[in-house]
């Protein structure tokens, strides 16, 4: 599963737990036996509704793991207290994106530092087409942002091609990307010219030697100071900042 959010906060799922769904349907079957000479035994079907899937997940908790300037512990906690509504947005195959409740069934600690919350959520009635029809299955980060919110910190040199793009990505839509080649000779930077006499410069997932002055840049200018250059997650925070306040990175392990 590459994401699962409850009212925009994504979550870590814990998969070797797996996910369990319960439908929302119940038909129950009653035979009646009629006393004739074929001793017939029809069957009867009583379908009492549809009160919408309900499912239980396992996921990683952190005190560190922040979304909108608060812990992601505070709002679960809020969540289960005051039986909000929540959407779910996933593209888990056995859950619909919807509404639903969130219940807290339990926590454990096993780890100095982290915690694995078991959640219970029921979908939530609206209409009497709320369990027919529902959204397609797309998150509401874009592709880059969730890159972003779930790549190993700090990016560089030995980072897959993809998060090496979706950086330059955010850099170009920052304003602080270079389009036009540049190479250092030793005593200065020239530009480099192809055989065409062109020197377009394109987010291509490759970390050339101008990575690390465009990143430098972005930082000075969101004050980020002492920094070098080094995409860390303080760094990809500032890029995600105006679609994405807050944070939910993840540092890669198996859990």
């Amino acid at each position: 599963m590459s994401f699962f959010e409850v009212n925009k906060i994504p979550l870590k799922i814990v998969m070797n737990d797996g996910i369990t769904t319960t439908m929302g349907t119940s038909i129950k079957e009653t035979t009646l036996l009629y006393d004739n000479l074929n001793n017939n035994a029809p069957t009867y079907y009583f379908n009492s509704g549809d009160s919408g899937v309900s499912f239980e997940i396992s996921v990683v908790i952190k005190q560190e793991y922040y979304f909108n300037n608060h812990q992601i512990i505070e709002y679960l906690n809020q969540y289960d207290k005051w039986g909000t509504r929540v959407p779910v947005v996933t593209n888990a195959i056995d859950i619909p994106n919807g509404i639903y409740t969130m219940r807290i069934k339990s926590k454990k600690q096993s780890y100095h530092n982290l915690s694995i919350w078991k959640l219970y959520f029921k979908q939530y009635y609206e209409d009497d087409m709320s369990f027919e029809v529902y959204d397609s299955k797309t998150s509401s980060l874009s592709s880059i942002d969730q890159m972003l919110l779930r790549c190993r910190v700090p990016v560089d040199s030995t980072s897959p091609t993809d998060v090496i793009k979706a950086v330059q990505l955010k850099l170009q839509e920052r304003g602080c990307w270079s389009d036009t080649v540049w190479h250092f000779n030793g005593t200065q930077w020239v530009v480099v010219l192809d055989d065409e006499g062109e020197s377009n410069r394109i987010p291509n997932g490759k970390w050339d030697e101008q990575m690390q002055g465009d990143i430098a840049s972005f930082q000075n200018l969101n004050g980020l100071i002492n920094k070098n250059g080094i995409c860390d997650e303080e760094t990809l925070k500032a890029m995600l900042g105006n679609t994405y306040e807050g944070n939910g990175f993840y540092h890669q392990g198996v859990y």
